[in-house]
């Protein structure tokens, strides 16, 4: 086969899996099956181009070698620990999201002059949320005929899964990641277009985890963007002023995401609600039980019911909604000493590309505004889903992806690494 030829097929596979990379977001709004399938033929592909390139670097790297790691010791922990076939199911194949977000910083870096089409794609996919999650609170059904599944509850194409909220949350920093990569200083108003577009759906989707994390993400992003001192106060100021007009205006979303959280709290007697506090101590009670190892990956759901771990009637969910409690009580200490390690890596770049960005005039903000909402999407105190659910790591670890991408463009210019 001659050189041209060879060249061709290339710059055709490579056009195919760059499309589908770009409407992966689209993948994600259907569901499971559609975005956790192509993240395995994303990952295939990724390991067949370095196999054929020789070229191993990525697999050799200190955090890619930690999470197999991790990925090994929880495999391990489902066979010899928990002995269930749920269990193992989740942690076997685990690895293959650290090869999918090697996956997307390689299709990014092979299309940088394409960028601006996932960045588009990923706008229109919020945009066409914002639309119809306002065409379903108002219609009671959405643009396809989706009825609302909640009396106050927005959760547009999701239907019954009520995760409007923290799609939206978790994709917002994507989309503010590539306009100031792609568009410089000109991004910083439609950034601000962008975070109000984010808070209408999020305050839609009544969902109080996501309503906090947009909020703690905010006043982030606002000390970090080009404005001066006075401009930032102004900004922080008319944000917090409209979040309060609109709860004003929408009593049903005032009372779920203000009155609810009071009384379901019992005004601080329980942790955020009787339900929550069930499931924490719960969990706490696993974890004391088997402190070093915890009882496997998945196994709340199977634990949560038992005398000497349950605490109530609200103690059983399939996990108890918050990432530590669910690392501890399911993998133990060994497995906090991983996500901590995680965590302190996101915190130290985090710092990092905040002192740079100043240095290189918002060179490094991508890499900031990344860290900042994985920092906060992984908030130890806050609620969350299951940390081991196939969908949420599709979304997560396209995050980790793009970030690792942004780090690479910059590791010529300083020493940020990941």
């Amino acid at each position: 086969m001659n050189m041209d030829k060879k060249k061709n097929i290339f710059k055709y596979e490579r056009n195919i899996f760059f499309f589908l990379l770009s409407i992966y977001p689209w993948l994600l709004i259907t569901g499971p099956f559609l975005s956790d399938s192509f993240a395995i033929i994303f990952s295939f592909y990724y390991i067949i181009k370095r196999i054929n390139e020789k070229n191993y670097e990525d697999f050799k790297t200190i955090p890619f070698v930690i999470f197999c790691a991790f990925c090994l010791y929880i495999s391990i922990n489902s066979i010899f620990v928990a002995q269930n076939l749920v269990s193992l199911k989740s942690s076997l194949f685990f690895f293959r999201f650290g090869i999918f977000a090697l996956a997307i910083c390689y299709l990014l870096n092979q299309n940088k002059k394409r960028l601006n089409y996932f960045f588009f794609s990923l706008t229109l996919a919020m945009c066409l949320l914002f639309f119809d999650s306002i065409f379903q609170k108002i219609f009671g059904f959405n643009i396809i005929g989706i009825e609302k599944a909640h009396s106050i509850r927005i959760s547009s194409f999701f239907g019954d899964e009520l995760i409007l909220g923290s799609f939206t949350f978790k994709i917002m920093p994507l989309i503010l990641s590539f306009l100031y990569y792609l568009y410089h200083d000109k991004a910083n108003k439609y950034s601000l277009i962008f975070i109000f577009i984010s808070l209408i759906i999020i305050l839609l989707s009544a969902e109080k985890a996501s309503f906090a994390m947009i909020i703690l993400f905010c006043l982030l992003f606002f000390i970090s963007i080009n404005f001066k001192k006075r401009i930032k106060i102004f900004l922080t100021l008319i944000f917090f002023s409209i979040i309060v007009l609109m709860l004003f205006l929408n009593k049903p979303i005032q009372d779920r995401l203000y009155h609810q959280f009071l009384s379901n709290s019992a005004s601080g007697k329980y942790i955020y609600s009787a339900i929550h506090d069930s499931h924490f101590r719960t969990a706490y009670k696993m974890f004391k039980d088997k402190p070093i190892f915890g009882h496997g990956p998945k196994m709340y759901r199977f634990k949560c019911g038992e005398n000497k771990y349950k605490i109530n009637e609200f103690s059983c969910s399939t996990h108890p909604h918050n990432f530590v409690l669910q690392i501890l009580s399911e993998t133990g200490v060994v497995g906090f000493i991983f996500y901590l390690l995680f965590y302190l890596s996101l915190f130290k770049i985090c710092f990092k590309s905040f002192y740079f960005d100043n240095l290189f005039k918002q060179k490094f903000l991508p890499n900031y505004i990344l860290t900042s909402s994985l920092l906060v999407i992984f908030f130890p105190l806050a609620t969350s889903g299951n940390i081991f659910n196939n969908w949420s790591s599709c979304l997560h670890f396209l995050t980790i992806g793009i970030l690792i991408f942004f780090l690479k463009l910059n590791k010529n210019n300083t020493k940020v690494n990941v």
